[in-house]
């Protein structure tokens, strides 16, 4: 069995949780101590007979330069923003453009709304979300 790798970026705002969703779904560990991410990341991981190699790109406005050359040979993007910071959610546009200015407009991208353990400091509700989803045509996907 041949085995294919597949590279995804994890993009956002910084301290959206990026890393801690990368690290708990690889490492299977959870880190509430935040650490800005420098540059990128990368993470692999074994799924079946796919080496998924998950690029962590660092959210900081000053890393925007340096980000465009870690979108080459993307083939999807989770696009992340915390529920409880609504300028995370304000900025996806931005998040979707570079997106797609960096590996071009047919990749899939997933919109993960991050922190649903912090329900009482909410900042975006779902109807937002299913709206912006639905104006951007991505698929809409969730979890009860």
């Amino acid at each position: 069995m041949s085995v294919t790798q597949k590279k995804i970026v994890l993009l956002g705002d910084g301290a959206v949780g990026k890393t801690s969703l990368v690290h708990r779904y690889v490492e299977g560990q959870f880190n509430d101590k935040y650490k800005a991410t420098i540059g990128v990341d990368i993470f692999s991981k074994k799924v079946g007979n796919i080496d998924l190699q998950i690029w962590d790109l660092s959210g900081q406005e000053h890393f925007a330069a340096v980000r465009n050359k870690f979108y080459q040979k993307a083939e999807g993007a989770l696009l992340v923003f915390d529920l409880t910071n609504k300028k995370s959610f304000d900025n996806l546009d931005k998040w979707v453009q570079e997106s797609r200015n960096g590996v071009g407009s047919n990749i899939p991208i997933v919109l993960l709304g991050n922190k649903s353990d912090l329900p009482e400091l909410a900042a975006i509700k779902d109807p937002q979300i299913a709206d912006y989803s639905k104006g951007k045509n991505f698929k809409r996907c969730g979890v009860n």
